[in-house]
């Protein structure tokens, strides 16, 4: 249990390529043009043909159908009701689960890794600024030759493998708590909206990670290379259906979209709901990075609410997010007891880093 949480929206990953939320849309329509989307085709048609549909069905109100959020929100909504406008419902029927693999595709295919000059060997490096965010945590963590991983837990809503993949660069083992034993050691890297490195077994009915270490004892950069050895892609769930376990393949990556209704996919990764409640009612200091709390995010608000119901002393709660609009709505979440710990810096990610040596 943990004295120093640290809370990662998608801002965390805006620079290392991801897009936002609300430019998820525009950048899934530049990656089609580049043809970095034709295996998908069939999915990106089908969203695009429902926001369409949407749109049409909507004379009447007010709906956001450019913010991925939404769009992602109605399409659920008109799976339960089995209907959107003039769509045919076998279409409305598989509209969840298109969005769920364009959403994966666009945010894995936005993020670029950078590789060092032939005179440093040729390594893939983490992307930035997540590269210097686990230099941090290592110093914060490492005592001697060992780590105190009880010190710092990471929770985040994001999907992508920048932070698996810089802490595997380091050479830090992570736990995703994803069982109720929590005996992995490592750092905790709870990934509250799942992972594209994990895997729902048909056979078991557990959520299998498929770690950065396996992942690179059979597939190498090699494969990886691009733009003449400058940069990498890390397309990791090109390979996970090929990925078994208890003797079966076909997993696809476990993911919660973006929508009002979480709470359907708790059976999936429950442990590590539970494991981030635990977390949140032993911290001392709470530092949000890039999550911007939006509207339909009642899930954040409940999960923080139950997590400091303890007799924990907050000592801080910090938010940084370039977005001075955020603030406010942070303060209202916050108890009397948190508000006096509360603090609000207009930054991004990357200009959060150099400030977390001054908190202590």
């Amino acid at each position: 249990m943990s004295e120093t949480v640290f809370i990662l929206g998608a801002g965390a990953s805006k620079a290392a390529g991801a897009p936002l939320m609300q430019d998820f849309l525009d950048a899934a329509e530049k990656l089609m043009k580049q043809g970095k989307l034709n295996d998908i085709k069939a999915d990106y048609d089908l969203v695009f043909k429902g926001i369409e549909a949407l749109h049409m069905a909507l004379p009447k109100a007010r709906y956001d159908v450019s913010n991925i959020e939404s769009v992602a929100g109605a399409f659920e909504m008109a799976h339960l009701f089995k209907n959107l406008g003039a769509l045919q419902k076998q279409d409305v029927e598989m509209l969840p689960e298109a969005m769920k693999r364009l959403i994966v595709c666009v945010i894995e295919r936005s993020i670029t890794l950078r590789v060092a000059g032939p005179t440093e060997g040729k390594r893939v490096l983490p992307p930035q600024p997540y590269d210097k965010f686990v230099e941090y945590l290592v110093k914060v963590i490492k005592d001697g030759i060992s780590y105190d991983f009880e010190k710092v837990s990471v929770l985040t809503f994001n999907y992508d493998l920048s932070m698996d993949y810089a802490f595997h660069y380091a050479g830090i083992p992570i736990n995703y708590c994803l069982d109720d034993t929590m005996s992995d050691s490592g750092m905790k890297l709870l990934k509250l909206h799942g992972s594209f490195n994990w895997g729902h077994c048909s056979v078991c009915k557990k959520v299998i990670p498929w770690r950065m270490k396996e992942y690179f004892e059979k597939y190498n950069w090699q494969h990886l290379w691009n733009n003449e050895f400058k940069t990498a892609d890390l397309h990791l769930t090109n390979h996970l259906k090929e990925h078994a376990h208890c003797g079966k393949k076909g997993m696809s990556p476990v993911i919660v979209p973006p929508t009002w209704n979480k709470t359907q996919y708790h059976q999936t990764i429950d442990f590590v709901w539970q494991a981030a409640v635990t977390e949140l009612k032993n911290a001392e200091n709470i530092y949000v990075c890039g999550y911007s709390y939006p509207e339909t995010d009642q899930f954040f608000k409940t999960l923080y609410a139950l997590g400091t119901t303890s007799p924990t002393r907050l000592k801080r709660f910090w938010v940084f997010n370039p977005d001075e609009t955020r603030k406010d709505k942070f303060r209202n979440m916050l108890g009397q007891a948190a508000e006096d710990r509360f603090s609000f810096y207009a930054k991004t990610f990357a200009e959060t880093i150099p400030e977390l040596p001054k908190a202590g």
